[in-house]
């Protein structure tokens, strides 16, 4: 067994890897050292604190992540972010396009009802998912980015999936979010070897006309939509928030997908 020093040259190397593009996307937009370090400090914390739960304290959380004792204190003093209802949206909707109680005889999402508490209120869709936000906030939050119709006393839904096209601090969190995903499927690959690995492919040609890099892009953005909606019904099939089961099987895990793509556009590296 390879004892923890003889890995770290391997770790450095992946981690010089994965700070690449971070360190390009500081560059472009004006963000220095202090502020990458003073990041890494906070995330080092954060995530420290939530592996160690109950046991964390001063001491433990410096020894976790090599902070200095005064680092930790000060930032576990400053005021965590407060969670935005736009972070329950994309759920919001997905429960909405598959649970068969919120579809219609043609398998649609139904017209919903306002301000009530019957089987085909937005109340109940939502309380499917949170009681800790409240309705109101959500509705708001689906109608001012244009996901819904409002009638009188009811709403449709015309986002077939949540796009952050106008909210920048959202789109940043699912690229975070996706980063992390990512990240996690390929470490597990590399260091567990499960008997059926994550998926983890790319395709990459570099001579691409320049020409057709609009229809390319626009293909890909439709192909890739037409088999997520073929992975999201698979998989709402077998969400028990989604499909209950009389079943004694547990729930609770988490399975997840995501769909990208990217043309270049300009003369950049990458």
């Amino acid at each position: 067994m390879s004892s923890p020093s003889s890995k770290q040259p391997l770790l450095l190397f992946a981690l010089d890897g994965m700070l690449r593009p971070i360190a390009r996307f500081c560059l472009k937009r004006g963000l220095h050292i202090q502020d990458l370090l003073e990041a890494c400090k906070r995330t080092l914390v954060q995530v420290a604190t939530e592996e160690l739960g109950e046991e964390k304290n001063i001491a433990r959380l410096s020894a976790a992540t090599g902070l200095q004792r005064r680092d930790v204190s000060r930032l576990m003093l400053e005021e965590g972010e407060v969670a935005e209802p736009s972070g329950l949206v994309n759920r919001l909707i997905g429960q909405w396009r598959h649970d068969k109680r919120f579809l219609d005889s043609k398998g649609q999402p139904k017209e919903l009802l306002l301000n009530t508490a019957g089987k085909d209120s937005f109340l109940t869709l939502v309380q499917t998912l949170t009681h800790d936000i409240p309705a109101g906030s959500l509705l708001f939050e689906l109608e001012r980015l244009g996901a819904i119709k409002k009638f009188e006393d009811s709403i449709r839904l015309l986002a077939p999936a949540y796009i952050p096209k106008e909210n920048s601090r959202e789109g940043f969190r699912m690229l975070g979010r996706d980063i992390g995903y990512l990240l996690q499927g390929v470490t597990e690959n590399i260091e567990r070897r499960s008997e059926i690995p994550n998926l983890h492919a790319t395709v990459e040609f570099d001579n691409i006309r320049q020409d057709k890099l609009a229809a390319i892009r626009l293909w890909l953005l439709d192909e890739g939509s037409k088999f997520q909606e073929k992975v999201s019904k698979h998989l709402a099939a077998q969400d028990l928030d989604i499909a209950p089961s009389k079943s004694p099987t547990p729930g609770g895990k988490k399975v997840c997908f995501s769909v990208f793509s990217w043309t270049q556009e300009d003369d950049s590296d990458e």
